[in-house]
């Protein structure tokens, strides 16, 4: 055989080794690592998990994240990027990893022992290109890690720092949130807000509207300035049922508001603080604002633009 037909053969079996089935291919050179690769700050954190009931370690990965604070998700040593998931729920066997790398294809995370705690690592060598999220296998979860997500996008995680000049769309996974106690949250963070850190903002508290359709019209108006920067955040619906005064009364004095002040910079002043209902919850929302006169604006209009241009015109911050 002459050389040429050697290399020719060579060729065709180095391919058929590298893209043959069982072997996935990625995008952007990104490679698969073993779990021993793992971020040197969920090392510390896995011999931790071992001893913990489940109440337990809900609570340790509850510290773990005001441990990292501000630092990013993924954790980030050299080209090594480790996924990190928490299933607060307690309701999945297995979480997957859907990225840019790996169009099309789920990428099955490690579940630690039989806990909540699910990792995947690889080598990026163009992490500036990543989009990525996690999912059941059949629809995407909210991150408690890292809840900013490109706007009204299926909880896709952008890898590149935010714009100042657009609004921050964030799911926040209420079970990952000390004095939350399970109550998920949408926000809405007006543009320049991670700049603009002397500014405080309204605030605008929408309940009975699920989903982000909302959240669209928010930012353009905020982006277009024809409204005055605010701070909104939407309950939903509880359960997928209209709100009762008592239960919304409760929520919010007693965890959405209490934690909203502390985690945002919210302006203090009376005529900042409103209160929305839609659709069968509107209701709840007008007698909970009758109720409190020394707190809560009187606001019960249904959510559309009249109301937030008549309400917060644009005007310096």
């Amino acid at each position: 055989m002459s050389w040429r037909c050697s290399l020719v053969v060579l060729l065709v079996f180095v391919v058929g080794v590298s893209c043959g089935p069982g072997q996935p291919t990625y995008l952007d050179r990104a490679r698969p690592m073993p779990d021993e690769k793992t971020h040197s700050l969920v090392q510390q954190l896995l011999p931790l998990m071992k001893s913990r009931t489940t109440q337990g370690a809900d609570d340790l990965v509850r510290i773990w994240k005001e441990f990292l604070g501000d630092k990013p998700v993924p954790l980030k040593e050299a080209s090594l990027y480790t996924f990190v998931y928490y299933d607060f729920s307690h309701r999945y066997d297995q979480i997957f990893l859907e990225a840019s790398f790996s169009p099309g294809r789920k990428e099955p995370m490690t579940r630690v022992g039989t806990t909540g705690l699910f990792l995947r690592v690889f080598e990026l060598p163009l992490p500036a290109r990543l989009r990525y999220r996690y999912s059941n296998g059949d629809s995407p979860l909210a991150d408690p890690f890292n809840p900013e997500v490109d706007r009204v996008q299926e909880l896709w995680h952008r890898a590149e720092e935010s714009r100042m000049d657009v609004a921050t769309l964030r799911w926040i996974v209420g079970a990952s949130e000390a004095g939350l106690y399970n109550q998920d949250l949408l926000m809405v963070l007006p543009p320049g807000y991670l700049r603009n850190l002397a500014w405080t903002y309204p605030l605008v508290v929408l309940v009975g509207l699920d989903g982000d359709g909302w959240t669209q019209t928010l930012s353009q108006l905020m982006q277009a300035k024809t409204i005055r920067p605010v701070i909104a955040v939407s309950l939903g619906t509880k359960d997928g049922q209209a709100w009762a005064a008592a239960n919304l009364k409760a929520t919010l004095e007693s965890q959405v508001l209490p934690w909203v002040k502390d985690h945002y910079r919210v302006s203090e002043a009376a005529q900042d603080l409103a209160l929305v209902g839609a659709g069968d919850s509107t209701k709840a929302a007008f007698e909970v604002a009758q109720a409190r006169p020394d707190l809560w604006m009187k606001v019960w209009h249904s959510f559309d633009t009249n109301f937030l241009k008549n309400q917060y015109p644009t005007v310096a911050p």
